[in-house]
C-alpha cells in the first residue's frame, strides 16, 4: 500500500472535517489522525487507517489504493446520543462523496460501510465513541 495515497486520504479527511463551519462550532477544529494530544478538550473527531490494498494492472503498476478508515467522534459523556449531531454532520460531509479533487490526486469515492458505537470508562469517567467505517478509493497523480 502506497504512503502517498494515505497522505492524500488523510489530508482530505482533515480538511473536509476541520474546515466545515457547522463542525467548527461543535468541536472547534479538534480533528486528529490516530489520537489527539494529551489534554485535548472533548468532544473531538479521530480517524485511523484500519486496512488497505493497492489496485494494480496486470503488470503490477499501481493504479490506486483502497483504504478503510475508522472515523469517529469521541466525547466524555454517558450517552452516545450526545454525540449524534456531530456524527451526523461528519457523516454528511464524507459519506457517498465522489471525485473529490485534492492536491496530488483524487478521492474517487468515500462510502460508509458500517457504523459503530463504543463505550469505555477510565478512572470512573465515561467516554463514548460514535462513528463509522469508511472505504476510500484514492489515486495519486
Amino acid at each position: 500500500m502506497a504512503a502517498v495515497e494515505i497522505i492524500l486520504a488523510e489530508t482530505w479527511l482533515y480538511s473536509t472535517l476541520a474546515n466545515d463551519v457547522t463542525l467548527t462550532t461543535l468541536i472547534n477544529k479538534r480533528v486528529f489522525s490516530l489520537q489527539p494530544p494529551q489534554g485535548v478538550a472533548f468532544p473531538f473527531i479521530a480517524y485511523q487507517l484500519q486496512a488497505g490494498n493497492d489496485i494494480a494492472t496486470m503488470n503490477n503498476k499501481r493504479v490506486m489504493a483502497e483504504l478503510v478508515y475508522q472515523v469517529k467522534v469521541i466525547g466524555q459523556t454517558p450517552s452516545p446520543l450526545d454525540l449524534a449531531p456531530i456524527f451526523q454532520q461528519l457523516d454528511a460531509l464524507i459519506h457517498n462523496k465522489v471525485n473529490q479533487q485534492v492536491t496530488g490526486g483524487t478521492i474517487y469515492s468515500c462510502v460508509r460501510e458500517q457504523s459503530f458505537v463504543q463505550a469505555e470508562t477510565d478512572k470512573g469517567i465515561e467516554y463514548r465513541h460514535l462513528g463509522g467505517i469508511y472505504r476510500l478509493e484514492v489515486q495519486a497523480t
